[in-house]
């Protein structure tokens, strides 16, 4: 009966591999956020939530943009 080792990764593939990992979940998430930002755009002025408390206005990508780099960091930590 013989073991199956795996062979053990280099500390490059490792950090490679966090970082593909990084930027699928950064994606994914983008795509959550820029689909949310769309539809709040598209609901009536009136019935919107004003979801900016500090009043600035920004474009669909840049509120997609802005709520991934926040939410991110709590995926990884």
């Amino acid at each position: 009966m013989s073991a199956h080792v795996a062979p053990a990764r280099s500390h490059t593939q490792t950090a490679q591999t966090k970082q593909l990992d990084f930027r699928i979940v950064y994606a994914l998430v983008f795509i959550v956020f820029f689909s949310a930002a769309l539809a709040h755009r598209l609901i009536p002025y009136r019935w919107r939530p004003q979801l900016v408390p500090d009043g600035v206005r920004r474009s669909v990508l840049q509120e997609a943009l802005v709520a991934t780099r926040s939410s991110i960091p709590f995926a990884f930590s």
